[in-house]
């Protein structure tokens, strides 16, 4: 898909093996989580025994895995059995990077965030790559003036404004993520509880709820709220220097660029939905 980042892990399926498979985001049952586990523990010993991967452990989840480094040259691998969900939704990866231009460029910039930040794993809490992807639709598909019909994307003002809504103005307890039904709805649509946890309708299954697992999602917004009060306090400051120090014509250039986002910025503290120019 061209979403990964400079030494992610490599995703790699087993399908054929007797474990039957998975097609939804759902994952297994937990008696077949327990079989896969046994049955990934014994190829974790023989891979070990060939010298073919080290550092290796069995991660429990919906769809256990084998988290290792492959051992010639390093490269972290993630080995399942009979999951097919990821396999399924590369095409719709793609066709969702054609509809939504904006998704690839913010996409690598928040994994980026999510791994700095410790928080890109599922199975510890955190925001995995497929769930990140439905996040960044969504609010696409909520601000789809900001980068629709415009002759140039400012993906800074995308940024800060995923951020600051994400960190700020979406409600765990009323608001879930449906890319399917528009991006943004509420949980009583899906079918969800109402409930502080994150909840994201599956793309491939609906009415399945493959969010709640990212138990640190409030942790994981908080940092979002942080990391758009930090942009936020850098473009004063940008704008500050600037102005003081008589900016070269190169430097009017970075002023003018980021005029969009020094605005919405300036209009923030009126609250999110009363912003309304975003003219450059």
């Amino acid at each position: 898909t061209g979403l990964c980042l400079s030494g992610s892990d490599a995703d790699l399926v087993i399908l054929g093996a007797s474990v039957g498979s998975a097609f939804g985001g759902g994952g297994f049952t937990r008696t077949r989580q327990i079989q896969i586990s046994r049955q990934l523990c014994l190829l974790l010993k023989e891979l070990t025994d060939r010298g073919t991967v080290i550092k290796g452990r069995i991660i429990s989840a919906r769809v256990p895995i084998i988290k290792c480094k492959e051992a010639t040259y390093g490269y972290p691998l993630d080995i399942s059995l009979g999951s097919c969900n990821g396999l399924k939704a590369v095409d719709g990866v793609i066709g969702l990077m054609h509809d939504y231009p904006p998704l690839k460029i913010l996409c690598l910039v928040l994994k980026g965030f999510m791994l700095k930040k410790n928080m890109n794993e599922v199975h510890n809490g955190g925001v995995g790559s497929f769930m990140l992807l439905n996040l960044i639709v969504a609010y696409l598909q909520r601000c789809s003036k900001l980068w629709k019909d415009v002759q140039e994307v400012n993906y800074g003002l995308l940024l800060v404004r995923l951020l600051h809504f994400y960190g700020h103005s979406f409600n765990l307890n009323q608001h879930a993520i449906s890319i399917n039904r528009g991006g943004i709805v509420s949980k009583h649509v899906c079918g969800f509880g109402t409930t502080d946890k994150l909840a994201v309708e599956d793309p491939q299954e609906e009415g399945r709820d493959i969010g709640s697992g990212s138990f640190r999602i409030q942790e994981v917004f908080e940092a979002f709220k942080r990391a758009a009060e930090t942009l936020i306090t850098r473009c004063f400051e940008m704008r500050i220097a600037l102005r003081n120090n008589h900016p070269a014509d190169e430097k009017d250039v970075i002023l003018r660029a980021a005029g969009p986002l020094l605005r919405y910025i300036l209009q923030a503290e009126a609250g999110f939905e009363k912003v309304r120019d975003n003219r450059g």
